[in-house]
């Protein structure tokens, strides 16, 4: 049994309280019907969907894991539509939009964001952030806005800079910041620098281009089953997935088939421990082993 992931038309919808999506999709469309005045007008419900994802601070690979679909059949969609509508929509040259995270700020210097979040009267989010650095509330996507925690980072970064990449948990009480920990993890060695705060850091690891990021949340139930979750990650690194997956058909696969560096984020991992069930004390040995003495060391796993 495969994940099946809900691909609605309301698949990523919180972006609809932080961007003027209408606008944005009726402009999109005039870009469209201008470069392919072939193709059907309007945007399809797809094109939609991916470009939801992307506002939502999402990678295509992460994209394709929730849709359950090709890594790189998404990212060719993307370098075909998406990436090629937006840049005729901010006036860019054509084949100028190369890193998926350039997007969200075309778009927001654009004056896509809502006024919630940008408006004409009040002043730069980072110029808050520089004089009120905590942001209670959703967890933070996009690194720019992420404050201190340097002793943290260094030691996780540290922890997976060379092989054999070690275990590590972060434990903090709740609301601390400990998703926003991850996901800044996640994005900031691989981000352009102009998307960040000047002098913000980002040569945390040699040859960051050679790392795996996986962000597993466990508040999402569909990853609650052994099968579904192993399938989940087999699917984000981009390996097969068999109709019956099941753990020792997972570490043989992974054991064969991954050399990259790769981080597993596991995030609420409390859910996981007090709620799953199938996601017992052996099938935590099963990962555990795999990572210490198996891939050659490749493997990394963060859990808050």
């Amino acid at each position: 049994m495969a994940i099946i992931f809900n691909q609605a038309e309301e698949e990523f919808s919180e972006v609809k309280d932080h961007w003027k999506l209408e606008e944005l999709y009726a402009d999109m469309e005039a870009a469209k019907r201008q470069l392919a005045p072939h193709k059907r007008k309007g945007l399809t419900a797809v094109e939609k969907r991916h470009l939801r994802g992307l506002l939502c601070g999402y990678s295509p690979a992460e994209i394709a894991c929730k849709l359950s679909k090709n890594t790189r059949g998404i990212e060719a969609d993307l370098c075909k539509s998406l990436y090629r509508y937006l840049e005729l929509l901010t006036d860019r040259k054509a084949n100028t939009l190369k890193n998926w995270r350039d997007i969200i700020d075309w778009l927001e210097e654009a004056g896509y964001r809502t006024s919630s979040h940008k408006g004409q009267n009040l002043a730069p989010l980072e110029h808050f952030a520089l004089a009120c650095p905590f942001i209670a509330g959703p967890p933070i996507l996009h690194p720019r806005y992420f404050f201190g925690r340097e002793r943290e980072l260094k030691h996780l970064f540290n922890l997976f800079k060379y092989p054999p990449l070690q275990n590590a948990a972060v434990i903090g009480p709740p609301r601390s910041g400990k998703t926003s920990l991850l996901r800044y993890l996640q994005s900031i060695t691989t981000i352009s620098p102009p998307q960040l705060r000047y002098g913000q850091r980002t040569n945390w690891l040699p040859q960051p281009e050679r790392y795996r990021w996986i962000f597993v949340d466990f508040q999402d139930p569909r990853l609650g089953t052994r099968q579904g979750l192993l399938e989940y990650l087999l699917t984000c690194l981009e390996l097969p997935v068999s109709n019956s997956c099941n753990l020792e058909r997972f570490l043989k696969v992974v054991d064969r088939s991954l050399r990259s560096p790769t981080v597993i984020l596991l995030d609420e991992i409390d859910v996981a421990l007090q709620r799953y069930r199938e996601l017992d004390n052996l099938f935590w040995e099963g990962l555990r082993s795999l990572a210490n003495n198996q891939v050659e060391g490749a493997m990394f796993i963060c859990g808050v």
